[in-house]
C-alpha cells in the first residue's frame, strides 16, 4: 500500500484505523467473514488480472 504506481484496493470486514493513502480505496463489508467468491466475481467485473491476498489465519480454513 505504499507504492502508488498503481491503484490499491483495500477490502475489510471492519473500519480499522489506518493511515488515509490518496490512492487506496477502501471497500468495508460488514460481515464478520470476508465472501471471498463475491469478492473474486467483484474483481473480475472490474477488470482486476492480478491480486495479492494477505489475511489472518482464518482466511481459506474452510477451503
Amino acid at each position: 500500500m505504499v507504492d502508488s504506481e498503481g491503484p490499491t484496493l483495500l477490502i475489510q470486514s471492519s473500519e480499522q484505523t489506518l493511515e488515509r493513502r490518496e490512492h487506496v480505496e477502501r471497500v468495508v463489508i460488514p460481515e464478520e467473514e470476508i465472501p471471498i467468491a463475491r469478492i473474486l466475481d467483484m474483481l473480475g467485473d472490474m477488470g482486476v488480472q492480478s491480486l495479492l491476498v494477505e489475511g489472518g489465519w482464518t482466511l481459506g480454513r474452510d477451503s
